[in-house]
């Protein structure tokens, strides 16, 4: 679950740290840079984090436990398949909006020389993974767990898209990205991923079998 007992300093680093790894890249930000920029003294960054990939973990892990509540609470709610998709999309773009260098770091960094990350985002992926499976598979019929595999990251893909390339989107555009964006954002991504869901249970039912209820094939 998201840290939520984090002293004053450590805050400050973290979230000086997420925003120097969102602009730069992790590899490229020292640790020097991170205690200048939070205004600490270097040795609290070893006391707190243990360094910088400790700092990466911390991020990575507070993005996975964000996004854990949201899937939680949404399932404690007994929530109709729809209803559940449209609040997921919205709580995780919410999420995003309030964290934008927590959330686009722990996403996109992934540095392959540190296996201790690599372990790190496994672990909270599969769990991730778990929850968003079962609430699609009991929702939407989806029994082929290769299916899973494809429709999730997908879905995370379509919320995820504005924000991994918002500035460039809203230089192209000069649109005003408020709230009113963000609800239309919301309801558009729900549309997509609903209607193509549900184009997908069409065609089974139709005789043009897609794969969503059939039952991957067993190994030999």
């Amino acid at each position: 679950m998201a840290n939520k007992t984090k002293t004053v300093p450590a805050e400050r680093i973290l979230s000086t740290a997420a925003n120097l790894f969102a602009r730069k890249g992790f590899s490229a930000v020292g640790i020097r840079e991170i205690s200048d920029k939070a205004k600490v003294n270097i040795s609290m960054i070893s006391y707190y984090f243990g360094g910088k990939t400790g700092i990466l973990k911390a991020i990575i892990s507070e993005y996975f436990g964000h996004f854990d509540e949201i899937a939680i609470r949404l399932a404690g709610e007994k929530l109709q398949p729809d209803e559940l998709i449209r609040k997921f999309t919205c709580g995780l773009i919410e999420l995003i909006r309030s964290k934008p260098d927590i959330c686009r770091v722990a996403i996109i960094e992934l540095p392959i020389e540190i296996p201790e990350i690599t372990n790190l985002k496994v672990r909270l992926l599969k769990n991730n993974m778990q929850l968003m499976s079962k609430s699609i598979a009991q929702g939407f019929r989806i029994d082929d767990p290769r299916r899973h595999l494809i429709i999730g990251p997908a879905f995370l893909s379509m919320i995820f898209s504005h924000f991994l390339l918002g500035s460039i989107i809203k230089k192209a555009s000069k649109e005003k990205f408020d709230s009113e964006f963000f609800q239309r954002y919301c309801e558009t991504i729900s549309e997509l991923f609903l209607n193509g869901i549900k184009g997908m249970s069409k065609s089974v039912t139709n005789g043009k079998s897609t794969g969503i209820n059939q039952k991957a094939p067993k190994r030999k």
